[in-house]
């Protein structure tokens, strides 16, 4: 019984695919009669970013029904091909299109992974001009208690307790068992109620405005915001300070390395815009009509009292 060995399209670069060349050509699903090779997996998956390629490979449920549906994919493909769809040119013109797109950014993507000279003195010279910009905030070490009013009890009711709680924490009582026992925060029963070190950007307005002003050792008045009632105790603070160079080096020169790449991209598209190109208009407006007055009646659209107007000046000059 003849096989039908379904090949995508594998534009790939790496280690992994050099040394694995003939794994690639072994099948990893099929019937007998339609086996797709494990080329075409890694170049379904080649698609998505690290990330999203290592969360499906520990899913070994979601893994497979992707596996499944690149079957289905071309079996139903073979299906197409023995009815003749294959042969119609506007299935030709789509397949076309989509080829063409995915080189289009291979073409894109090799012009990212062209060699970028060294960025060192570059970076050096960013940090100089963006001092400010590596400027570590100030950081408070803090706790905290969450009393909730919203659908839980009434608002006064919820600023009682908070203020109980309050007076048992200058009282002397541990802040972490208060908190153990009345603390509506979800993180409550993994951090005792200590957040850790936050800086000004990391808590909603109220928050910051209790607690960055305080001292180690102090507590705050019950203050609330979005979320409920709060008491919090500021445990140490560090003030602001500047990142050195070397400490945030690497970062730079990583977004002077990205930002070089996109521009070298951007360059190469810009200069398609410098070629003589044309769009026959005449075909384009025939097209336009027809394809409109289709459309109308299919979503049942009147025609509009006046034609629709042209540019002024065509975007781009017509084919010689």
């Amino acid at each position: 019984m003849k096989k039908v060995k379904v090949a995508g399209f594998l534009i790939m670069s790496g280690s992994w695919l050099l040394a694995h060349a003939a794994e690639l050509q072994q099948d990893l699903i099929g019937d007998g009669k339609i086996n797709v090779p494990l080329a075409n997996f890694e170049a379904y998956i080649s698609q998505a970013p690290a990330n999203g390629q290592y969360k499906l490979l520990n899913d070994r449920q979601r893994l497979e029904e992707v596996i499944y549906h690149l079957y289905l994919n071309c079996a139903l493909a073979e299906e197409a091909k023995k009815l003749g769809l294959d042969k119609d040119p506007l299935i030709q013109a789509e397949i076309e299109n989509f080829r063409d797109r995915r080189l289009a950014l291979a073409r894109l993507d090799a012009i990212r992974k062209e060699p970028v000279p060294d960025m060192t003195q570059a970076a050096r010279d960013y940090y100089k001009a963006h001092y400010d910009e590596f400027m570590q905030p100030e950081q408070v070490d803090v706790s905290h208690i969450l009393i909730r009013w919203k659908g839980k009890r009434p608002k006064a009711e919820a600023r009682k307790m908070a203020e109980a709680a309050r007076k048992r924490i200058l009282a002397g009582e541990d802040f972490a068992k208060v908190a153990d026992e009345l603390s509506e925060d979800p993180s409550v029963k993994a951090n005792h109620g200590r957040l850790g070190w936050v800086t000004p950007d990391k808590v909603v307005t109220p928050f910051r405005k209790q607690v960055f002003k305080r001292k180690p050792g102090e507590v705050s008045e019950v203050f609330e915001t979005e979320f409920g009632f709060h008491v919090a105790k500021v445990w140490d603070k560090k003030p602001p300070k500047q990142l050195p160079f070397e400490q945030v080096k690497d970062k730079i020169i990583a977004n002077l390395e990205k930002q070089y790449r996109e521009d070298k991209v951007q360059q190469y598209l810009e200069s398609f815009r410098k070629r003589k190109i044309g769009i026959e208009k005449k075909l384009l407006d025939a097209y336009v009509k027809e394809k409109l007055s289709e459309l109308r009646k299919e979503l049942n659209i009147k025609a509009p009292e006046k034609p629709i107007q042209q540019v002024a000046e065509p975007l781009t000059k017509p084919v010689e």
